[in-house]
């Protein structure tokens, strides 16, 4: 199995930059800016096969992010292939979320309770903790209670501080809450009375009276390097044990989970794993390879097919790369799978070249 996962590696990494064609037209895109098409989560097999199919037919390649805690066989030998054809396969976290770290036995759970990230397990799930910024300006201290984990504040300042997933911190207690719950962001709306959850993402039916709460900023809640590198280890096994070359760029899960640090990110999972590129939120500079971010204006959000080439040639005529992020989210897939071969037809007829998200962020990118 290792020297199979060195074969596909050898092959991934010799792969140059993948252009749609020969040569780009004048002002399309400007020399050395490329496109991305980033599809996430885990899905079927066949879907990342479509997809794949469609890009392939032009010269182009994808890059797929990940959940490896969670794949079936098949899916891992569709990714293989991938690989071994010159896509890109990513890491989006073992389990998509940065708090949480899914390990194979409640054994190996229990191995990091010395670790400083260790809140407590449950079975092989590790709940984690953060490091906290409490003198962080963008933080907004006020009076509230809670009862039954509906949090109320007479304070007009916890309205407008309001947003889906905002984390808090109790200071009486030392407990952890989130507005909201995980995978719940479509049902989020401000209000002077919000149910919460517990900082992973769980409703919650805790009350305490009423006391400080500090809403914290989004960058105020940070992992440790421990459990970052926890979190690239156990990533990075999970790729080598099933054969997929080793992953070069860090995807953030997103929905539920905080800004990651690009310069975290960059010490533990670039220094001591050898990745390339991420796409923190904070931290180091926009467009820079630690934080390199993606627009999700592409047809799961209803945009058409010249909607999509146009945003993303505006930006390449800048010398910019750019790149889509797709959740394949879509009650009418054949029509989904038609824009994107309108789309790869579309950046064959005019030349625009397509790259992987561990290279855009390369010289000349």
């Amino acid at each position: 199995m290792m020297m199979k996962s060195l074969v596909l590696s050898a092959l991934f990494f010799s792969l140059p930059l993948v252009g749609v064609c020969a040569a780009a037209t004048p002002g399309q895109a400007a020399s050395g800016a490329a496109l991305v098409l980033r599809f996430d989560d885990n899905k079927p097999a066949a879907q990342w096969r479509e997809i794949a199919e469609i890009f392939e037919a032009v010269g182009g390649r994808c890059s797929f992010a990940v959940n490896p805690a969670g794949l079936n066989e098949e899916q891992w030998a569709a990714l293989r292939d991938l690989a071994s054809r010159g896509h890109e396969i990513m890491d989006h976290t073992a389990q998509h979320a940065m708090f949480k770290l899914r390990l194979d036995s409640a054994a190996e759970a229990e191995a990091c309770r010395t670790a400083d990230f260790f809140d407590h397990a449950e079975g092989g799930l590790v709940l984690c903790r953060p490091e906290l910024d409490l003198a962080h300006p963008g933080n907004v201290r006020v009076k509230a209670s809670m009862t039954a984990g509906v949090l109320r504040s007479d304070d007009p300042r916890v309205l407008s501080a309001q947003s889906f997933s905002r984390k808090f911190y109790v200071p009486s207690t030392g407990a952890l809450y989130g507005l909201g719950k995980d995978c719940g962001g479509g049902l989020f709306k401000k209000g002077p009375e919000q149910r919460c959850s517990d900082f992973w993402g769980r409703w919650t039916t805790n009350s305490f009276a009423a006391c400080e709460i500090v809403l914290l900023d989004g960058t105020a809640v940070q992992p440790s390097k421990a459990l970052l590198r926890a979190q690239a280890k156990n990533s990075v096994s999970r790729f080598a044990a099933h054969g997929l070359p080793a992953p070069k760029t860090w995807i953030r899960p997103g929905g539920w989970e905080t800004a990651v640090d690009g310069r975290r990110m960059k010490a533990v999972y670039g220094d001591e794993f050898g990745y390339a590129v991420a796409d923190s939120t904070c931290g180091v500079a926009r467009w820079s390879p630690w934080n390199y971010p993606s627009d999700f204006a592409f047809f799961d959000e209803g945009k058409s097919v010249d909607e999509v080439y146009e945003k993303a040639v505006g930006v390449l005529r800048s010398g910019r790369s750019f790149a889509y992020i797709s959740h394949q989210w879509t009650k009418d897939r054949p029509k989904y799978l038609e824009q994107c071969r309108a789309l790869a037809a579309k950046l064959k007829e005019n030349g625009i070249p397509m790259t992987l998200y561990s290279r855009i962020a390369a010289p000349g990118r």
